[in-house]
């Protein structure tokens, strides 16, 4: 992510990440966390310049 955008700050990076991943779920009705996808993260960093 930062190779695709040096500038990026710690909150934006949190941001991406978190909105690029997907739910963990183990109960229903009980997310306990998310997966990332890290390239879905750079595309979007990618895709935003």
């Amino acid at each position: 992510m930062l190779n695709a955008d040096p500038g990026l700050t710690h909150a934006r990076i949190r941001k991406i990440l978190h909105d690029t991943g997907r739910p963990v779920i183990t109960e229903p009705d009980k997310p306990i966390g998310r997966f990332l996808d890290a390239e879905a993260a750079v595309r979007d960093v990618q895709s935003s310049r």
